[in-house]
């Protein structure tokens, strides 16, 4: 699956213009080209299924193609081993300035983990350091289950959410804030694409070691095998997920449409 590009925005040096295909965008950070598929994870399915592929692009890795919101429907900021509260991230301005003008837009976004923080930042909420890293599979308790599906979910993460006052929070653990609905816009802190593959191109792509042995080996392959185990009812549960979200679009684009 390539990169999706377009001609909205700002001039970045090199750019080009060419035609939106897809009626999804996906945000990926620091992702080598060619492990699109793998990142995504569950996710591409879980849209097929509501009739809806996905296109990727990245305001990481240096200038890229600029990227234009003309025919899209729904947008999704993926995960990043980076913090949406490090204003020292050369991309962060840029990628910051789109995901606000969707939201401006009436575009709904789709925020997980990385994704979600910088939802919450761009609408009124906050982003802390958490007390302690939150890994593995965890449970989560649901208020909106059709919406967000109760169970135990992958996370990864340090820092933490604080929603909007104006936003709905749906999903707690016992640590954080896991998922909040804000109109038309959904942010969840855990992973609901993880997959065995998805781990792999994480760890080769965010590990400065490019996939080395490295000291959290036995921590990947404990996550590696719970997402082996659960992958199943992860499926199904991210399928919800994305159903309920789709839906919450589709009212919303109706409306606004």
């Amino acid at each position: 699956m390539g990169p999706l590009i377009g001609h909205d925005g700002r001039n970045l040096p090199g750019s080009r213009r060419t035609t939106v295909a897809h009626s999804v965008i996906a945000l990926l950070h620091g992702v080598a080209p060619g492990n699109e598929d793998g990142v995504l994870g569950h996710l591409t399915a879980a849209f097929a299924r509501c009739g809806h592929d996905i296109g990727t692009h990245s305001f990481t890795g240096g200038p890229r193609p600029r990227i234009s919101l003309d025919g899209v429907r729904m947008l999704v900021v993926m995960g990043s081993r980076d913090s949406s509260t490090d204003r020292s991230l050369p991309w962060l301005d840029d990628e910051s300035r789109f995901v606000a003008a969707a939201i401006a837009r009436g575009v709904p976004v789709m925020g997980i983990c990385f994704g979600a923080q910088l939802l919450a930042g761009l609408t009124g909420g906050r982003v802390l350091p958490g007390a302690a890293m939150e890994r593995g599979m965890v449970d989560v308790s649901s208020e909106q289950v059709d919406r967000v599906p109760a169970g135990p979910w992958y996370a990864h993460h340090r820092d933490e959410i604080v929603p909007p006052p104006e936003a709905d929070v749906i999903a707690t653990s016992a640590a954080s804030v896991q998922a909040f609905g804000y109109g038309p816009h959904l942010g969840v802190q855990f992973h609901p694409e993880a997959t065995e593959a998805t781990l792999d191109v994480w760890r080769t792509s965010f590990s400065a070691t490019a996939g080395a042995p490295t000291d959290d080996d036995a921590e990947w392959e404990a996550d590696r095998r719970a997402l082996q185990e659960h992958r199943i009812a992860l499926a199904a549960r991210t399928g919800t997920l994305v159903r309920g979200f789709v839906r919450s679009a589709q009212r919303h684009l109706a409306d606004v449409g």
